[in-house]
């Protein structure tokens, strides 16, 4: 007979948690997320303590990532169920069907198709990208039936998997997805699923998870709901906590496969995190921010005339139209002169504009392709000359 699995404790589930985050901040991602995500949607100068220097920014770094989305989400995404061409018991035409039926249903529900766009943002952007499919039993479902497959996108920060050297998902011992929810609305879910609703405590500074500094407000805790796969059944099992205290305790959800999907843009080994299209063009992106802001301080500070004069013969400059200006002594004699302002290199522009060019094309996002200009036509330009020979 086989042995009854050991269920996780709250302390564990908790351990596993501060465990996960302080392998995010390990590898740095909370950091790299945030600064990938700033310079996506141009707060490029964020942090930078300049005052007297414009903070122009030239956002290339956007047009390379939406070009990228474009390439791969231009088609929308179906699914179908057939039967294998030798299979030795089809499955009847109507049953393939309402199967059929069904998953157009579903992918229609969930916005599925919208969902794929922010996957691939987010794959782009910060890195990964990950889908939690699960079933909502508060959902009004067709006719009389209550509930309704639903879908979630959860951002790679709020993702951790029980081993993160491996990237693929169904290998994990387990898969934790904490999220920051008002305390009165998961005390409520844990009343209604049999959980410990007086027990769960708010969050303080010390239990949030780090990349949430920014919503740390008074009345929210962190739920954690926890996957994993029963070693002898090989079910995946799941339950909920939230604040030191049962939201939902353990059940199994009778699936073979953890409902999480999970990519990311470049592959990293011994990581299940990977690399953003974004964190290799950073540098580019701030040298060419720094050399436009030094370029438009050149022209502020040199490009425009100084007018220079004797304080001993005037005492004091006057520029309005018209009006005469009183002079010391001989006014033939120079009592002012115009000083031109340096030339400004056009190699600054050149180097800028050399940049951008290099860093679109390294990228796939050159101007012939985002149709900023059209490629050359050398076959018509060379029946022009021909033609101008003959004649």
């Amino acid at each position: 007979m086989a042995e009854k699995q050991k269920l996780p404790e709250l302390a564990q589930i908790r351990a596993e948690y501060e465990s996960g985050c302080a392998y995010k901040q390990r590898i740095g991602l909370y950091d790299t997320v945030k600064q990938n995500e700033n310079f996506f949607l141009g707060r490029q100068w964020e942090g930078v303590n300049a005052p007297d220097l414009e903070k122009p920014v030239n956002n290339i770094i956007r047009r390379i990532v939406t070009y990228a989305i474009s390439q791969i989400v231009s088609d929308d995404v179906a699914a179908e169920i057939r039967n294998y061409p030798n299979a030795t018991e089809p499955i009847a035409d109507f049953v393939l069907d309402y199967f059929n039926r069904e998953i157009e249903h579903v992918i229609e529900r969930t916005a599925f198709t919208t969902m794929s766009r922010d996957w691939i943002r987010d794959a782009a952007v910060d890195g990964d990208a990950c889908g939690y499919w699960y079933w909502d039993d508060t959902a009004q479902g067709d006719g009389m039936y209550k509930g309704e497959i639903a879908c979630e996108v959860v951002d790679n920060t709020r993702v951790i998997f029980g081993n993160p050297a491996v990237w693929d998902v169904q290998q994990q011992p387990y898969i934790l997805l904490p999220s920051r929810r008002l305390a009165e609305q998961v005390k409520r879910e844990a009343k209604q699923n049999g959980g410990q609703p007086d027990e769960i405590r708010e969050d303080s500074d010390d239990t949030q998870q780090p990349n949430m500094e920014n919503i740390n407000d008074a009345g929210r805790v962190t739920l954690i709901v926890r996957l994993w796969r029963d070693a002898d059944t090989e079910s995946i099992w799941c339950c909920k906590t939230a604040g030191g205290a049962w939201v939902k305790k353990p059940w199994d959800t009778g699936l073979k496969l953890y409902p999480v999907a999970y990519f990311s843009w470049d592959k990293v080994k011994n990581s299940c995190h990977g690399q953003s299209i974004v964190t290799s063009v950073i540098p580019n992106q701030i040298a060419i921010n720094k050399l436009q802001a030094m370029l438009i301080k050149g022209v502020k500070d040199m490009a425009f005339p100084k007018i220079v004069y004797d304080a001993t013969k005037i005492e004091r400059w006057n520029n309005r139209v018209g009006e005469a200006i009183a002079t010391i002594g001989d006014p033939n004699v120079a009592v002012a002169r115009v000083l031109q302002g340096a030339a400004i290199s056009p190699q600054i522009q050149q180097l800028i504009d050399s940049l951008m060019a290099l860093t679109k094309d390294t990228m796939g996002a050159s101007d012939a392709a985002l149709g900023n200009v059209r490629p050359e036509n050398t076959s018509a330009r060379a029946m022009w000359h021909l033609a101008q020979e003959c004649a």
